[in-house]
């Protein structure tokens, strides 16, 4: 198992390091001293004082092996009956191929028509960790949701965009660290800096094997210096905003915006809208960002909306074009 793609448990602040240093995903400090904040100084992504303090889930299966819905069409087609779906759709690597070059990633055969035809049918969403623009340009289709990095950047049908400003507050510490990573990888080492407006995605699939794990630590450093969330992917580590927010609180907060707008796609006669995900793409609205003490606030409208039903009126959105 490459340590790209594996975690590591370390009992002292030299361990800890040399783990960071070699590119591990994740990095466990076991303080058994009590000295958790040395360990986490040294590059510990959490400390716990003991092992059983760790949770590892299991029962997990790689997405090849899961069941395919097209087989089962008949039995999806039972559970949408009657109701209004909410599709939403993911880009890369469900739309496009993954490719060592993202710029060079594209619409595979069929998709624009399949979504178009799609839209028509239903509210359709478009999910990506690309910028808002980026995604818009690539897809081109106009009447969806498109939600980018991550959903941090949202576009509804309609025009209106949505930002969340906790994540915004942290568009000038991206910059500085993707300006620091470009420096440091440099052009030769194969690596790939793609600097968003709400992440940095560093992709070293064409980095030579044994120089992964020194990209994966510069990237590491990044969120250490700045307080940056690290996520790991497929030939990719990314950071981004500490905010609790993802592609799946995005999707429910779209839905539930759905739901609230009393749009009559996304609603079934009782005008209650029963959602399927599939990531859609982005519509027209005007702009609009988050505006909120908590980590969930949104900008775009008066109207108050969050991120989960249960906390709808928890925080305000204001409206900007």
């Amino acid at each position: 198992m490459a340590a790209e793609r594996s975690a590591v448990v370390a009992g002292d602040s030299g361990g800890v390091a040399a783990a960071r240093e070699c590119g591990f995903a994740y990095v466990v400090g076991l303080d058994q001293e009590g000295h958790p904040d040395e360990l986490l100084h040294c590059g510990a992504d959490v400390v716990v004082a003991d092992l059983s303090d760790v949770m590892v889930r299991t029962g997990d299966e790689c997405m090849s092996r899961r069941p395919n819905a097209l087989d089962s069409y008949g039995q999806v087609i039972g559970m949408v009956s009657g109701r209004q779906p909410f599709v939403c759709v993911n880009y890369d690597s469900t739309l496009s191929e993954i490719v060592p070059d993202p710029d060079l990633a594209t619409l595979v055969d069929g998709a624009a028509e399949a979504l178009a035809d799609l839209s028509m049918q239903c509210p359709v969403a478009m999910l990506s960790g690309r910028d808002l623009a980026d995604i818009r340009n690539r897809v081109g289709l106009p009447g969806i949701w498109y939600a980018g990095s991550h959903g941090f950047d949202l576009m509804a049908p309609d025009g209106t965009r949505y930002q969340h400003d906790a994540a915004a507050a942290a568009v000038p510490v991206m910059a500085s660290a993707a300006t620091t990573l470009q420096e440091e990888l440099g052009p030769t080492s194969g690596a790939h800096v793609e600097h968003t407006r709400f992440g940095v995605r560093v992709h070293y699939g064409k980095v030579a094997h044994e120089q992964v794990p020194d990209v994966i630590a510069a990237a590491h450093r990044q969120s250490r210096r700045h307080g940056l969330r690290l996520i790991t992917g497929r030939g990719v580590v990314e950071l981004r905003p500490d905010v609790d927010w993802d592609k799946g609180t995005a999707l429910a907060w779209i839905r539930d915006h759905v739901i609230e707008s009393g749009s009559n796609r996304g609603r079934n006669r009782a005008g209650c809208c029963r959602s399927t995900s599939v990531a859609t793409s982005p519509t027209r609205t005007p702009s609009m960002r988050c505006g909120s003490a908590v980590s969930g606030s949104w900008s775009a409208t008066t109207a108050t909306v969050t991120a989960h039903r249960r906390q709808l009126h928890a925080d305000q959105p204001h409206g900007s074009s």
